[in-house]
């Protein structure tokens, strides 16, 4: 039994949103939602002095690297990673070597994930091996438990091959996920910071072209996409101009929500990402999308790396960043106008409408599928404090606010 202690309730949908109340959980559900609760015998109190709860947070696409890449991260260390920044759910890519594109993998994968407090929600490969000829077993999969299906940033899937992936998943009702964002030869973004530093660049241009092919194809197919990790202004100008914003959903990672090219000036390594930290009009224009709903999901972008990877010259250095456990404390920190309301929503009940799936509202008789947070404490990470195997985060030994206090989902809870 656990008692949350005057805690601000955020969830839009619920009558309780913006309110200051306790709640009382007893054997995993809400049982009780008011201004005062007499703690009842053998009861947990949870207290923080800023203390906050909303829907139980969900990650899209980050990065498992079991099977083939343990070395940077496995599902279990990947999971703790996600309990510890305050996800119960999480939606990794196909990332794996090989990528989850059998029923025989997919399943391994599920059960693998069965006894941990974070909820996995599979995605599977739109193709075999990732490779963006062959189709997977999309039906089968489908009905065997894959959520959506992507080829992530390893997508080299061609405009008639991607209108037969959606055009299958329309028949049910599966979504497409895709990644605006290619591997590329570049390292940072295209501009006057990329010449200054002597690097090549990565063109908006790119982006902007991919963003409106799967609006073209979604559009054609009248299957349901989510356009993943989208970066400057010239692809929210495509967005907004798509006549098929009914099936579209759109994400963007919290880095390019809070930090620009010019940041990359000194060679940070861990600042190197995909995609890249673009300029500040972009980031503006992105902030301003998530304030109109035009973003509706922020990502972690959660790419772990070992030191052999990481740890190279600026141009050899591999893009990414580990950072699922610090994404709350640094968006908290260094938000560029996204108000808090926005922000949750778009870590809570934004990724689960754009994965169609149920998420729990905050209301007497419900689950609890919570995450609690303080956005007023103090806290600083060090690679000690991290459950990634991967220590490849710009936000450690930082002072940062905004604390992730635990999670609940049901039964179980970090607290």
């Amino acid at each position: 039994m656990i008692l949350l202690r005057k805690a601000r309730i955020y969830d839009i949908r619920s009558k309780h949103h913006n309110k200051v109340m306790d709640i009382l959980i007893e054997k995993g559900v809400i049982t009780k939602i008011a201004k005062s609760i007499v703690a009842p015998k053998r009861v947990k109190v949870i207290e923080s002095k800023s203390l906050c709860v909303s829907p139980g947070w969900l990650d899209i696409g980050a990065y498992n690297g079991e099977p083939g890449y343990e070395y940077r991260e496995d599902l279990k260390s990947l999971m703790d990673a996600a309990a510890q920044g305050g996800y119960v759910h999480i939606a990794p890519f196909p990332t794996g070597q090989p990528s989850v594109d059998s029923k025989g993998q997919l399943h391994f994968l599920i059960s693998s994930a069965q006894d941990h407090i974070v909820n996995l929600h599979p995605i599977a490969a739109a193709t075999k091996n990732r490779e963006g000829e062959e189709l997977s077993e999309l039906l089968d999969l489908g009905k065997a438990g894959a959520i959506a299906f992507s080829d992530g940033n390893h997508d080299h899937i061609n405009q008639d091959q991607l209108i037969r992936v959606m055009q299958y998943l329309k028949s049910i009702e599966g979504i497409t996920i895709y990644n605006a964002n290619k591997e590329s030869a570049g390292h940072v973004h295209e501009g006057e910071v990329s010449v200054s530093m002597g690097v090549e660049g990565i063109p908006s241009y790119d982006e902007v072209s991919n963003v409106e092919k799967a609006l073209r194809c979604s559009e054609y197919a009248e299957s349901k996409l989510v356009m993943h990790n989208v970066s400057n202004k010239g692809s929210i100008n495509a967005i907004k101009r798509s006549s098929n914003k009914k099936n579209v959903s759109v994400s963007v990672p919290f880095m390019n929500l809070i930090q620009e090219d010019k940041d990359v000036l000194d060679f940070n390594l861990n600042l190197k990402v995909s995609p890249p930290l673009r300029e500040k009009s972009d980031r503006d224009s992105l902030n301003k999308a998530i304030q109109s709903g035009v973003i509706d999901v922020i990502t972690s972008n959660h790419m772990p790396l070992s030191l052999e990877e990481k740890d190279q010259p600026f141009g050899l250095s591999q893009s990414g960043a580990s950072t699922i456990e610090t994404v709350f404390a640094a968006l908290n920190t260094y938000s560029q106008g996204v108000d808090i309301d926005k922000m949750i929503h778009c870590l809570s009940v934004g990724p689960h409408e754009a994965l169609d799936l149920p998420c729990q509202e905050i209301l007497v008789g419900n689950k609890a599928e919570l995450t609690l947070f303080d956005p007023k404490e103090k806290v600083t990470f060090d690679e000690s404090q991290l459950k990634s195997k991967s220590k490849n985060n710009p936000y450690l030994n930082q002072e940062l606010k905004g604390k992730v206090i635990g999670i609940i989902n049901g039964s179980s809870s970090t607290l």
